[in-house]
């Protein structure tokens, strides 16, 4: 299997999502969308501290993905997502231990 760009999560969970009737608002909501990969995270939290095993913690880790991907492929499908992270890296590389921070 070849490795997944961030493209392809991106246009496969667009494309998933759609399929599956997910994508029938006209008007599809920003944060309500937001709010689905933070109820991902969420549960990948409650998998931990339920000691549900690596299983379990890697399917709510692959929902998080999966739901960023849609999100960028409804709100931002166009532009180059994959870039954005390439520069984001490299201005993080080059950032102070912390980000100057004490935390």
């Amino acid at each position: 299997m070849e490795p997944m760009t961030v493209k392809d999560l991106i246009n496969t969970s667009y494309e998933i999502a759609d399929l599956k009737g997910f994508h029938e608002q006209s008007h599809p909501n920003f944060s309500e969308k937001l709010l689905l990969i933070v109820s991902e995270i969420i549960e990948l939290q409650e998998a931990d501290r339920k000691d549900k095993g690596e299983a379990a913690q890697l399917e709510e880790l692959a929902d998080i993905f999966i739901r960023l991907g849609d999100f960028c492929g409804i709100f931002y499908g166009a532009l180059d997502v994959e870039d954005a992270i390439r520069k984001k890296h490299e201005k993080n590389r080059h950032r102070p231990y912390r980000h100057g921070c004490l935390y």
